[in-house]
């Protein structure tokens, strides 16, 4: 036997929770959020108008002078090493490649170091360019010199390098570029009923010759042959 239904109770509706302000009329998101003021700090502070000029000049004279970006990255990086002093630099010879204070304890020490390197002239390696060729005797004998990496001509300031020769493929004159050869287009020939019929039997039978070269075989044809003789 079933149970006894109960009797359903009336829905109660709370309209509390409903907004009846219209969507566009509503604040924007975060806007009742508390937001904490940025406090910006000047970078150099400011004169007052009480306060006098001398002071801040005073201040200004005794403040170091700025270093430039090499200056402090050299402080940084060789912090430890102290600096020689003016008498001390007097002390020491100055050598006459690199114009530096000749610091170390020998020659053969300073010549090695990176400042005399710096300084020193580069040196290209020789050219490779076969020294027995005729062209280069004929110019040496004028004075020319592969290895000085000078160019051509009186003033040395043509080509440093031979021209590179091409293959000319064309029959075309000196200076022409970019010919475009004419291509005649050829047109089809139409065919009509009669002539497309005979070309088919000629290819057909073109076929039944090179299926007989590749795939006949001569006793079965002499046997096939005889039979029908």
């Amino acid at each position: 036997m079933a149970p006894p239904r109960l009797p359903s109770l009336p829905r109660v509706y709370n309209d509390d929770d409903l907004h009846e302000v219209p969507f566009t009329s509503l604040p924007a998101y975060g806007s009742g959020l508390y937001k904490r003021p940025i406090t910006f700090v000047p970078a150099t502070p400011e004169p007052s108008a009480d306060a006098p000029t001398t002071t801040i000049e005073a201040q200004a004279s005794d403040e170091p002078p700025e270093l430039t970006f090499a200056e402090r990255y050299l402080a940084i990086v060789l912090k430890n090493t102290p600096k020689p002093t003016a008498e001390e630099e007097k002390k020491f010879p100055i050598c006459d490649v690199c114009k530096s204070p000749i610091t170390e304890a020998t020659p053969s020490a300073h010549h090695i170091s990176f400042a005399h390197q710096y300084s020193l002239p580069v040196r290209h390696t020789p050219s490779a360019m076969d020294r027995n060729r005729m062209g280069l005797k004929y110019l040496e004998k004028y004075g020319f010199d592969i290895d000085e990496r000078k160019g051509l001509g009186a003033a040395r300031d043509g080509i440093l390098f031979p021209i590179i020769p091409k293959a000319k493929l064309n029959q075309h004159g000196i200076g022409v570029k970019d010919v475009e050869e004419k291509v005649e287009e050829k047109k089809p020939n139409k065919l009509d009923a009669g002539k497309a019929k005979k070309q088919y039997e000629k290819e057909k039978k073109k076929d039944e010759q090179l299926r007989k070269l590749f795939y006949g075989d001569d006793k079965v044809e002499k046997y096939l042959n005889e039979l029908g003789g």
